[in-house]
């Protein structure tokens, strides 16, 4: 038999867990597409690169190697941080589920275990 206030009168570790799903999704959503957008530019730009740099020599050749080595790693290390962090949100997703299902199952068995005398 279900509490008479509706539930929150479980014991707390049976308390259903909030979780902002429709929020995460779509942060999980965002980040993967930003990442694979990365991905491909990265991907298209050594080529261009290449392109741009055949037959460009001096100061300005220099600076714009290294310039461009730095903007690398940084963009190849943002879509890594941004794989991650959606994966990160993934995985939160599927423990607060797993807690919840784990959480109704005990207040189930906990009702079925708190009926009263001759009750069906």
């Amino acid at each position: 038999m279900r509490p008479a206030d509706g539930g929150s009168s479980y014991p707390a570790d049976m308390q259903p867990i909030s979780f902002p799903t429709g929020a995460a999704t779509e942060a999980k959503t965002v980040l993967e597409r930003i990442a694979g957008m990365l991905d491909r530019h990265l991907q298209a730009r050594p080529g261009m690169v290449s392109g741009a740099q055949d037959g460009w020599e001096g100061a300005y050749r220099t600076e714009f190697d290294e310039t461009w080595r730095i903007q690398e790693t940084r963009l190849n290390g943002l879509r890594e941080d941004l794989r991650t962090l959606a994966g990160r949100i993934g995985t939160a997703m599927s423990n607060a589920s797993t807690l919840n299902t784990q959480r109704a199952n005990a207040r189930a068995q906990y009702d079925q275990e708190h009926q009263p005398a001759g009750a069906n």
